[in-house]
């Protein structure tokens, strides 16, 4: 078959199956709406406005303007501001859910925090 489709002018075979186009396809789509892979992730504490709850996060990202991107398993509650260790005192600028294909079988939320002014 290889050498069918090499004469009839197409990319020689392998004899190895070809990759799901459609599935590669999803993939790189999602990677590109989500794009997590450019930051090393680190866990991070949040505390909410009342100081008493603490949420363990996983901070995946940062942007130009010092908002940190980061995934959880639900959305952040509602709260007027979040604070850092640091005393940093962020609020929510934004919060959806994951993208990736691997988001499909264990959900999570996306939320970018900036610092308040």
């Amino acid at each position: 078959m290889g050498a069918a489709n090499e004469a009839a002018g197409g990319p020689p075979s392998s004899g190895l199956p070809q990759p799901d186009e459609a599935r590669l396809r999803a993939e790189v789509d999602a990677l590109l709406l989500d794009p997590r892979g450019r930051f090393r992730p680190r866990a991070l504490a949040l505390r909410d406005a009342s100081e008493t709850r603490e949420w363990l996060v996983m901070q995946v990202g940062e942007d130009a303007q010092r908002g940190i991107c980061v995934v959880t398993p639900d959305p952040l509650p509602d709260a007027p501001w979040w604070s850092l260790d640091d005393g940093t005192r962020l609020r929510v600028s934004g919060t959806r859910a994951g993208h990736r294909p691997e988001d499909a079988t264990a959900p999570c939320w996306i939320s970018v925090l900036r610092p308040l002014d």
